[in-house]
């Protein structure tokens, strides 16, 4: 048998501070004999989020799924667990929460809507 070494990219969770890597690399090992699982615990190497981000940067999956994100509702400015969104706009994202929803005017939650995507309208374009 011949064993072989290769270069993973990582990066680190800014919440749990575990290293991470991209779901869509798992192409990279060559087969599933090398039990690629196995071999992550071991390095302690886990998936990132491709959904939740803290202030901008990619999370783990581990800690997206305990509800470790978070981010600020531009309407209120306070910081909200991931749980609390309601919409998000962009890239960068722009956030509004569940908590605005529920306590601001029709019209104020309709007005931040309004600007938040036509501040960002051309963000995936």
């Amino acid at each position: 048998m011949k064993l072989i070494e290769f270069k993973l990219q990582v990066n680190e969770c800014p919440v749990c501070k575990n290293q991470m890597m991209q779901k869509d690399t798992q192409s990279l090992f060559p087969s599933d004999r090398l039990n690629q699982t196995k071999q992550m615990q071991e390095k302690e190497i886990v998936y990132q989020s491709s959904r939740f981000c803290v202030d901008g940067e990619p999370i783990c999956i581990k800690c997206a799924e305990e509800g470790k994100a978070s981010f600020i509702c531009f309407l209120c400015h306070e910081r909200q667990p991931s749980n609390k969104m309601k919409n998000k706009y962009g890239d960068p994202p722009d956030y509004l929460c569940i908590d605005c929803f529920s306590s601001v005017s029709a019209k104020e939650w309709n007005n931040a809507e309004t600007h938040l995507h036509n501040i960002h309208r051309y963000d995936f374009e």
